[in-house]
């Protein structure tokens, strides 16, 4: 019965009949050698079997020691250059979509008048750009003239600072010596005492005076006249101005 060979035995067998001939013909004369020219032709064929040189190339170990190592290179250079070949048709393709980017956009600058535009490059990248949000108008109120006194008594001290009924951002002026973090704001009712608008801020130090930004407040559907201001650091008392929103 015959046996049959695994593919790894197949090939481990293979490497050591390789061996074998490697080292089971010496040639030291390298007699009845075809030369490198001829072994360099039978290492770049695709079957060396079938060279008519390879009848003494299998029984001669110097030979078959160079045209392994012939046709190794040969195997390297066949590799660099199929990977020179990706690389260039990559390179290719990069540079034929550039090339296709700069003539979509300048076909847009030229059909809009030479002046490019937002959409210009939506439409190149394919990608939606949100406009940019407007700049709120600022709004200042400066406190630093209230005392250290919560309630009524520090707010009548104070002047009213006015205001403008619509959609703003504030810039409060604390008082002197107020800590910088996070603080809450209230616009009051002041007779009802009901809150009528809530946010919140971030104050910081600058230049020894406390500065606190409230980035969006609404104050269009305020009817005009005066409201209390309620403003407090963290979880501290709360302090009170006056404010007249025209």
């Amino acid at each position: 019965m015959a046996e049959h060979f695994s593919e790894r035995e197949l090939g481990e067998f293979l490497k050591v009949l390789q061996g074998a001939a490697l080292k089971g013909y010496p040639n030291p004369e390298r007699a009845g050698c075809p030369g490198s020219d001829v072994l360099r032709d039978v290492a770049r064929t695709a079957a060396p079997f079938a060279h008519p040189a390879y009848e003494h190339i299998k029984t001669c170990s110097p030979c078959l020691q160079e045209m392994l190592h012939l046709q190794g290179n040969a195997i390297r250079d066949r590799r660099a250059r199929a990977s020179k070949i990706r690389m260039r048709g990559i390179l290719v393709g990069c540079m034929s979509v550039g090339v296709a980017i700069a003539v979509l956009t300048l076909f847009l600058i030229r059909r809009d008048g030479g002046k490019p535009k937002e959409h210009i490059a939506s439409a190149v990248t394919g990608a939606k750009q949100a406009p940019l949000p407007a700049a709120l108008p600022v709004i200042a109120f400066d406190f630093r003239s209230a005392g250290p006194n919560r309630g009524a008594d520090d707010a009548s001290r104070q002047s009213v600072q006015h205001a403008f009924r619509k959609v703003a951002a504030l810039k409060i002026t604390l008082p002197f010596g107020s800590d910088d973090g996070v603080y809450s704001v209230e616009i009051r009712d002041p007779q009802k005492g009901l809150v009528l608008k809530s946010e919140r801020g971030s104050a910081k130090l600058l230049d020894g005076e406390t500065l606190l930004t409230i980035p969006h407040v609404d104050l269009s559907d305020l009817p005009p006249g005066q409201y209390d201001f309620m403003f407090r650091h963290a979880d501290a008392f709360w302090r009170k101005a006056k404010i007249s929103v025209e």
